[in-house]
């Protein structure tokens, strides 16, 4: 059994890095273990913009130090960036209690690790987690 902010990705070679988090509802966190570093409002930011993309679409994301550009989204699902200046970006996917971040970095394509990310999103949602 994993726990809250362990690594449950299998080791693909496509993410650099990868965590979760639960997420009571979509308005409040409880961070047992920091999110790549990210700062509990940071979180939240990217809770919200699952709903309202227009949270991130103009001025991007952060989590922890790095900051992504917007890419695009899957409303209530995913949204996807691109860290600013480098060749990585992240995958971050709601599910119904908790919040997946995945990393990855050149030579690893965005559709790679989204197929990683969004694959357990979705075992997730449907075993009701």
């Amino acid at each position: 059994m994993h726990r809250v902010g362990e690594s449950v990705l299998p080791p693909t070679g496509y993410l650099t890095s990868s965590q979760t988090c639960r997420v009571s509802d979509r308005l409040s966190l409880s961070l047992s273990l920091p999110l790549h570093q990210a700062q509990p409002d940071q979180i939240k930011t990217l809770v919200q913009a699952m709903d309202n993309s227009d949270v991130v679409t103009t001025n991007g994301f952060s989590i922890g130090d790095m900051k992504y550009v917007y890419l695009s989204s899957i409303p209530g699902k995913v949204i996807r960036g691109k860290a600013k200046g480098q060749k990585s970006g992240v995958h971050v996917c709601l599910t119904k209690q908790a919040i997946i971040v995945g990393r990855y970095s050149d030579p690893v394509t965005g559709g790679e690790a989204a197929k990683v990310v969004e694959n357990l999103g979705d075992y997730l949602t449907g075993v009701g987690y």
